[in-house]
């Protein structure tokens, strides 16, 4: 090495330093709005020392997609979230010990109609008479099917040998009375006493239980004693039930009256 004043020395060469820290480095994100241009910028916060990293932030611009289209309605019939498959009519009810969802069926409280005897018409019959209509109920329109369950309570007065029983008709509630009681459905019926059982002149009473008078299991669904909700919503066409009074033996006139008289019917889901 040559000095200033021509003198020369030596001195020792330069060494390579430690490698220093690596930068560290932060990200942020900017939602853009959909179709805009994504950016990107780079940023020091910090120049570092030594033995101290350096520190950047990089700073992205992202745009947003697009809405897409509009999906196909989902379906739960078939969704994980049940534990059965459902059947007609059946009702999501979760389970809180599964999890899950179960189909279910859920059976309405029974509906209860009752007319009164005050309501019956008290027949007074010539012997030509063999029968008359003692009341009759509308049910209106329900949104689930059932059976018709009927009981009652009916007081007539005849002569000795004679029996006369009560019966009950269905049909649809645009039907005449007379039609229904003549070629209805059969719900239900009261025998009374037998001819030959002494006293039959004074009043005697008929207690009106259920006869279909067709064979059924308790799943059932035969629309001759059944009425099956139709339509959209779904609902049952109004019925009507009418009560009457048929002398089977016997000729001579005959009564009934409202004493004691009652119609109840129940509708059964099925």
């Amino acid at each position: 090495m040559i000095t200033p004043l021509g003198g020369s020395s030596n001195m020792p060469l330069g060494l390579n330093g430690q490698p220093g820290p690596p930068p560290q480095l932060t990200c942020s994100v900017t939602a853009l709005s959909a179709g805009a241009s994504p950016t990107a910028t780079l940023t020091e916060t910090d120049p570092g020392a030594a033995g101290v990293a350096s520190t950047y932030n990089l700073a992205l611009g992202l745009p947003v997609g697009s809405p897409g289209a509009a999906g196909a309605a989902g379906s739960i019939l078939n969704s994980s979230s049940f534990s059965n498959s459902p059947a007609n009519g059946q009702v999501p009810v979760y389970n809180s010990t599964s999890g899950l969802c179960a189909w279910a069926t859920i059976y309405p409280p029974v509906p209860l109609f009752v007319v009164p005897g005050t309501n019956f018409t008290a027949l007074s019959m010539t012997s030509a008479q063999a029968s008359g209509i003692i009341c009759d109920l509308t049910i209106p329109a329900q949104t689930f099917r059932y059976r018709p369950r009927v009981t009652g309570d009916l007081e007539v007065v005849g002569a000795s040998g004679m029996r006369i029983d009560a019966q009950v008709m269905m049909g649809l509630a645009t039907t005449a009375d007379a039609t229904i009681a003549s070629s209805g459905t059969q719900v239900a019926y009261g025998r009374g006493p037998d001819p030959s059982v002494s006293g039959t002149s004074n009043p005697v009473h008929i207690g009106i239980g259920p006869l279909y008078g067709v064979a059924m299991a308790p799943t059932d669904t035969s629309p001759a004693v059944v009425v099956t909700p139709t339509g959209s919503p779904l609902q049952t066409p109004a019925m009507k039930l009418v009560v009457s009074a048929v002398r089977q033996y016997g000729s001579a006139a005959w009564t009934t009256t409202q004493t004691l008289g009652e119609l109840r019917v129940y509708l059964d889901a099925v």
